[in-house]
């Protein structure tokens, strides 16, 4: 008898822990996540600051893309 409740302690220590790695593990996976979204927003503003300049004076046209260049006011297509 002593044996059986022993053995039944063991076992909810067992499955609280088990429980315990599958929580950490969905944080850990969560965290991941959103450091992986992060890197995405990093890299397309770092394309946007590459590409999306003005043509004849090199000044980043920002992100609203207005008709005309703030710098030299060049039309831009």
């Amino acid at each position: 008898m002593e044996r059986a409740y022993k053995a039944r302690k063991i076992m909810e220590r067992m499955s609280i822990v088990a429980a315990l790695l599958v929580c950490l593990a969905l944080i850990t996976q969560f965290i991941l996540l959103f450091v992986a979204g992060l890197v995405l927003i990093a890299v397309a503003v770092g394309i946007l600051h590459l590409y999306w300049r003005c043509p004849d004076c090199g000044a980043f046209l920002g992100v609203s893309k207005t008709d005309k260049c703030p710098n030299c006011k060049r039309p831009i297509e």
